[in-house]
């Protein structure tokens, strides 16, 4: 793992093996990326093979510099993460059933990032149901998403939410409570 003011290089490609489903396959992919200090996509995935990259893998797709985009409504000095990382992992089902990685291209043009906070792959989807709890509840008490933030990683100091994130599963939660309501409901409940 790169240390807190340098990244690092990363270390060695992720073991090949045998699974039993492609969404083992990932959570595992997952969890060598996180502790490597990167993140993975999935490129393909059907029922009977997958293939994931580095989330840095692909070429930026600059849509607002296609000619359809007038130049005053193109945005300014925009920027990517994509560095077309050729890092690649492949999984095949066999005749037993089973799945089986192969690492096709185990290089990365990239380092380590220095905080794992910066890739939403690893943020998102790492909230327990009982932090989401703490979340509502301390919500309620009128804490705002900082102090939120603040009080979780202080329990769980591998949790790499950010403000953002916090907002984003408040809004969720209350959209889901409102779902239910007819406008006139909603308006009163606001």
């Amino acid at each position: 793992m790169p240390s807190p003011s340098q990244p690092g290089p990363l270390s060695l490609p992720p073991p090949t093996g045998q699974y039993d489903d492609l969404l083992q396959i990932k959570v595992f992919l997952q969890a060598h990326a996180r502790q490597n200090g990167y993140a993975i996509s999935v490129q393909k995935s059907t029922p009977k093979d997958g293939a994931w990259i580095c989330s840095k893998g692909g070429k930026y797709r600059d849509i607002d510099k296609s000619s359809a985009v007038h130049e005053s409504k193109r945005h300014k000095n925009t920027g990517t993460t994509k560095t077309e990382c050729p890092f690649r992992v492949r999984a095949a089902q066999d005749a037993n059933g089973k799945f089986t990685t192969v690492v096709v291209d185990p290089n990365h043009n990239h380092d380590a990032v220095v905080a794992l906070s910066a890739l939403p792959h690893h943020r998102l989807g790492a909230i327990t149901d009982e932090e989401r709890y703490k979340v509502v509840n301390m919500n309620q008490l009128g804490h705002s998403p900082t102090a939120i933030q603040t009080a979780l990683r202080h329990e769980n100091p591998d949790l790499c939410l950010v403000p953002r994130d916090i907002y984003n599963l408040l809004y969720k939660l209350r959209v889901e409570e409102l779902a239910s309501s007819t406008p006139i409901e909603w308006l009163l409940m606001v």
